[in-house]
């Protein structure tokens, strides 16, 4: 198994050890901060290793796991004897959510009861797998008048926790503008005002720091005159009345 406290990581048969007292006498640990990764695995001296399925927990908790390049087959130690040559890649495949830090350490093997430091085991960075933000989703008005600013809100979230910036066309055939960047998940509020009467389509996309887009949010609005916005209010509320009246009739049958 591969532990990690907070200050490294390291590989043991079966029993979990203190990584603290495995790595020491060394601090030459390697940082990565890509999410999710791809990296390599190398034993830097070969050595024989023996043990359960090799897995990793970041310090975030997230759990990793070691596959071969084929991606068919779990890297398995358990009961082996085989020696991996220096410079062996693996995959670094991340089963949770994509946590920011991974640190390296020391492997061990327990061999004739005897722990043998099969080197430090090496992530560096091969391809970075991002995934691009959700598809924004847009709360407001959906009808107003001219010359007057309505206020919207936005929401976007990245799965690798990622700021995001959003791309915004309001329809009115003033382009798109890009605004942020924002922490992910967090509301933002927009405010904008047309000036002619028409249906304007809001389209509005979210994307990460890496650049990955999403798909458009849309939201129709439609601006008319005052008094055609005041008739649009009066049949939402007479709608929302009716919509009322079976539960209202059954409240005045109880009384």
């Amino acid at each position: 198994l591969i532990t990690s406290n907070g200050f490294g990581v390291a590989i043991s048969s079966s029993i979990i050890y203190s990584t603290d007292d495995l790595l020491s006498d060394n601090s030459s640990t390697l940082i990565i901060s890509s999410h999710p990764i791809f990296g390599t695995a190398t034993w830097s001296d070969g050595g024989f290793a023996v043990g359960t399925e090799v897995k990793v927990l970041s310090i975030y908790g997230r759990l990793i796991t070691f596959v071969n390049n084929d991606g068919d087959w779990l890297i398995d130690f358990n009961e082996t004897t085989e020696k991996w040559p220096d410079g062996t890649p693996f995959e670094v495949i991340i089963t949770g959510c994509c946590p920011r830090w991974f640190w390296s350490g020391y492997a061990y093997d327990y061999i004739n009861g005897d722990y043998n430091d099969l080197g430090n085991i090496e992530l560096s960075y091969n391809e970075n797998l991002n995934h691009p933000p959700t598809v924004p989703y847009i709360n407001g008005s959906l009808i107003g008048k001219p010359d007057y600013e309505y206020h919207f809100t936005i929401e976007s979230v990245d799965l690798e926790w990622n700021d995001i910036y959003y791309c915004i066309d309001y329809g009115d055939n003033n382009g798109e503008i890009w605004i942020g960047p924002f922490p992910t998940g967090e509301r933002q509020i927009i405010n904008h005002t047309w000036n002619e009467k028409g249906i304007y389509q809001i389209k509005i996309k979210s994307k990460d720091i890496y650049d990955a887009e999403s798909d458009w949010g849309m939201l129709k609005f439609s601006v008319s005159k005052s008094c055609e916005v005041f008739k649009a209010h009066i049949l939402d509320i007479s709608h929302m009345f009716i919509e009322r009246l079976p539960l209202l009739e059954k409240i005045l049958l109880k009384l």
